[in-house]
């Protein structure tokens, strides 16, 4: 199929959601604080690395009858006493009935619309990994930064036993977009009296969490 480069008219999505978990405009912005950890006991690692990220949907960059595509711009500092530095740049692509993210040449359904509880879809139908089954886990009132907002779950990956936790989820806020990120794999010792994060013995855990959004 022949695609062409966005014209004005384009700049908007190709439809507008009826339940706008992830608005779409040129010049929106979200920032997110993101704690990163690794462990390693055998090899005595245990990193923690805090810091910000801003995603901006720069441009239109793409657009056919079935979808628009967007370039956001994703970029990273220590704290807010820091300035922002660019760090890469990933695509959006918005279809009628989902929203795609493209980052390292990996296309993953992020949402598919109408957001609905309990719906499923395979999260790397556009990919050659094997088949991820997402689920609209839950769909709920909950305060952000003082507000109720409407916030809907995506369950990504539930595997909890006594030798590991794999346990990814995102959340989207109405009217904001992506609001949490949370994706853990680890392997645990076994060890029935301690809680799970006393248990790792190595892996990674990843937190991403609202701060601000706005309009450039």
């Amino acid at each position: 199929m022949l695609l062409s480069a966005c014209t004005k008219e384009d700049e908007q999505p190709i439809v507008s959601w009826e339940n706008n978990y992830y608005p779409i405009k040129i010049g929106q912005w979200i920032s997110y604080q993101v704690e990163e950890i690794t462990i390693d006991k055998e090899s005595a690692v245990n990193d923690t690395s805090r810091y910000q990220i801003k995603n901006l949907i720069a441009d239109c960059i793409d657009s056919n009858d079935n979808y628009r595509s967007y370039r956001v711009e994703e970029y990273k500092r220590i704290s807010s006493k820091n300035e922002w530095q660019h760090y890469r740049n990933w695509e959006l692509k918005h279809y009628s009935r989902s929203i795609h993210t493209i980052k390292n040449n990996i296309e993953k359904i992020c949402l598919i619309n109408p957001v609905r509880l309990n719906d499923t879809w395979d999260g790397n139908a556009y990919n050659s990994e094997k088949k991820e089954e997402y689920k609209l886990k839950s769909i709920k009132d909950s305060l952000l930064n003082k507000e109720t907002r409407k916030i809907a779950q995506v369950e990504r990956r539930n595997q909890n036993n006594l030798i590991e936790k794999i346990y990814t989820i995102d959340e989207f806020a109405k009217d904001i977009g992506l609001i949490k990120k949370i994706d853990i794999n680890v392997e645990l010792n076994i060890d029935p009296d301690k809680s799970w994060e006393e248990k790792v013995t190595k892996g990674s855990i990843y937190y991403q969490t609202f701060l601000a959004g706005g309009d450039e």
